[in-house]
């Protein structure tokens, strides 16, 4: 198989993943009307399916590299944080009025998303169970950050296709 063709099927998976993942947050969301208990966890869905997208533009960006599981290590394919910050790297890219810290943002995000859509933390005198979003803004916010992801994605994987070294 073709580097090229290694890229495509791996971009093309990372990709389908995401919409996947997406849709089981969106499953979730309407399941968590009768059970609000599930409500994180559509929460947790939608920012796996972010962080998809940010491992889609790492890898992307690595292309012509050949693909190596040692070349994914070092590019962040497995690293949370890295997968984030590319996220919000290309965010700035498009938002130029705006001068943000990747690092900062990206821990923000996976603070807020990530960490409290899934786990149990204590924090010395009280239980914090996982919590779904503040409001109805905030969960608008995380949709739309979904969707414009996978949207960009998508185009990336198109362009990738008919152009892999633009």
């Amino acid at each position: 198989m073709s580097e090229f063709n290694k890229y495509l099927s791996l971009l093309d998976a990372i990709l389908n993943n995401a919409i996947n993942l997406k849709q089981a947050g969106r499953e979730l969301l309407v399941s968590g009307v009768k059970n609000k208990n599930l409500l994180p966890f559509a929460k947790f869905m939608f920012y796996t399916s972010i962080e998809e997208c940010g491992k889609f533009l790492l890898v992307r960006d690595s292309y012509p590299n050949k693909l190596t599981k040692n070349k994914l290590n070092k590019i962040g394919f497995y690293d949370h944080n890295k997968k984030i910050e590319r996220l919000v790297r290309n965010i700035n890219k498009y938002e130029l009025h705006f001068n943000r810290n990747t690092k900062i943002i990206a821990q923000i995000i996976r603070n807020n998303l990530r960490e409290s859509g899934l786990y149990i933390g204590f924090d010395g005198a009280n239980l914090i169970m996982p919590f779904f979003v503040n409001n109805k803004n905030s969960l608008n916010s995380l949709v739309s950050l979904t969707n414009n992801s996978i949207k960009y994605c998508k185009c990336e994987l198109e362009t990738f296709k008919k152009n892999p070294f633009n």
